[in-house]
C-alpha cells in the first residue's frame, strides 16, 4: 500500500513540470533563454490620434476668408488728368513748426521747379488769393478742486482759467478771417460741469485744388474719471465758399476697399467681426511721379483698450488708391517740374496758380 501512494506522488510531481521559483527569487533571462513572462507576438500598434481641425469661434471669421479679402482685386482706375499751371505753392514738411508745414512759391525756370518765395507757415490758396493761419486764446474753466465734485451733493467751487487756442484763416489779400472748425472748438465750464484739465487742437493734413483737410482734436478729463474721454472730428472745407466740403468715396472702387479694410481691422481689434466697415473720410495727396492718390478711411466698432479712433471705441483703416474722390479727379497729375520738386523735398501738397495769380501772390508771400 505505501509503495503504490509512492508512486502516485511521484507521477503527479512529473506532470506538474519545473518546480516555480521561490517568491521574491530571480530568474536568469539572457540569449536562448526567452522572458517566460513575454509574449511571443510584438503588441499591437496603437492608432494615432486624428488632429485637430482648428475652427474658428462662432463670433469669428475664418482666416481663409480673411486672406481673401486682404487680396480682392481692386479695379483699374481711369487715367489722371494733367494738371497746367505758371507757378505753384507747395507744402513742405518741417517738423516744430506750428502745423508742421512751411510754404514755398516755386516757377518753372529751364524745366526745373526754382524757389522764388517762402514763408515758415502753411500758405493756403483760394480763387482770392493766398490765406494764412493765425491763432487767438479762448478763454475756458477747469475745475480746480475735482475731489469736492465727487461728494454728495457735489461740493466744488473753485475754477482756474485755461486758454485754448484757436486758429483761424486771414486773406493776405483782403484781410477777411475764416474759421471752418468754429462750432468745433468751445469753452468748458468747469466745476460746474465737472470738468478738469481739457484742451483742443487742430491737425493741419493737407490740400487739392480749394480743397483742405483738417481734423479737431479734443479731449477731457472728467472729474474722477479714471482716464480722458478723446474726440476726434474730421473736417474738409472748400476755401472758396467758406463752407464744409463732402468728398465721395468711387463707386468702383470702395466694395474691393472695404474688403480690404475689413481683413484689416479683424486681424486687429474690433467688437464685431462680421460688422460691416463704415465709410469715415476721403482725401487725397500727391504720391509718386507727381500723380494724385486718394486715401479712403474705413471704421469699425472696438474696444476701448484698442480702439486708434476717432473716438475711444473705433478703429480705423486707411486704404491708399489710384483711385480718387470724383470731386477731386481733374487735379490729376501735376506736371512734370513740379513733380520732381515734390520728390526731392518729400512734399505731398502742391497748389497750382494761374498766370494772373503769380504776380500777386510774390508779393503776398514775401510779405
Amino acid at each position: 500500500m505505501l509503495r503504490v501512494r509512492a508512486l502516485v506522488i511521484l507521477l503527479l510531481a512529473s506532470c506538474a513540470g519545473p518546480a516555480a521559483p521561490p517568491r521574491g527569487a530571480s530568474v536568469a533571462i539572457g540569449p536562448g533563454r526567452p522572458d517566460p513572462g513575454a509574449s511571443a507576438l510584438p503588441p499591437p500598434a496603437r492608432p494615432a490620434p486624428p488632429a485637430p481641425v482648428a475652427e474658428p469661434a462662432p463670433d469669428e471669421i475664418d482666416p481663409a476668408i480673411l486672406d481673401a479679402e486682404a487680396a480682392t482685386p481692386v479695379p483699374a482706375a481711369p487715367a489722371k488728368v494733367a494738371l497746367s499751371g505758371a507757378a505753384a505753392v507747395v507744402w513742405l514738411p518741417q517738423p516744430g513748426l506750428d502745423f508742421g508745414f512751411r510754404s514755398a512759391l516755386v516757377e518753372p525756370v529751364g524745366g526745373a521747379a526754382k524757389e522764388v518765395a517762402a514763408r515758415k507757415e502753411p500758405v493756403f490758396v483760394g480763387r482770392g488769393g493766398l490765406w494764412v493761419l493765425r491763432t487767438k486764446k479762448l478763454a475756458s474753466l477747469a475745475c480746480d478742486e475735482c475731489e469736492a465734485c465727487l461728494t454728495d451733493p457735489p461740493s466744488c467751487k473753485r475754477d482756474r482759467r485755461v486758454d485754448i487756442t484757436r486758429p483761424f484763416l486771414v486773406s493776405l489779400t483782403s484781410g477777411k478771417t475764416l474759421e471752418p472748425w468754429q462750432g468745433s472748438y468751445g469753452p468748458r465750464e468747469g466745476c460746474k460741469a465737472g470738468v478738469g484739465e481739457h484742451d483742443t487742437t487742430l491737425s493741419l493734413l493737407g490740400g487739392v485744388g480749394s480743397i483742405y483737410f483738417v481734423t479737431v482734436h479734443s479731449w477731457d478729463q472728467g472729474c474722477g474719471a479714471a482716464h480722458p474721454m478723446f474726440m476726434a472730428e474730421a473736417i474738409t472745407f472748400d476755401l472758396d465758399t467758406g463752407k464744409h466740403a463732402a468728398l465721395s468715396f468711387p463707386p468702383a472702387a470702395t466694395p474691393a476697399l472695404k474688403k480690404r479694410a475689413h481683413a484689416e481691422l479683424v486681424r486687429a481689434c474690433v467688437m464685431d467681426p462680421k460688422e460691416e466697415p463704415a465709410e469715415y473720410r476721403a482725401l487725397a495727396a500727391y504720391g509718386n511721379h507727381g500723380e494724385l492718390e486718394g486715401s479712403f478711411q474705413f471704421t469699425m466698432s472696438a474696444p476701448y483698450v484698442c480702439g486708434t479712433g476717432p473716438g475711444h471705441y473705433s478703429a480705423v483703416s486707411e486704404q491708399v488708391s489710384d483711385w480718387l474722390p470724383p470731386e477731386l479727379e481733374r487735379f490729376g497729375k501735376l506736371p512734370a517740374w513740379l513733380a520732381a520738386y515734390l520728390a526731392k523735398h518729400g512734399a505731398k501738397h502742391a497748389f497750382m496758380l494761374g498766370a494772373g495769380q503769380v504776380a500777386a501772390a510774390k508779393r503776398q508771400m514775401r510779405r
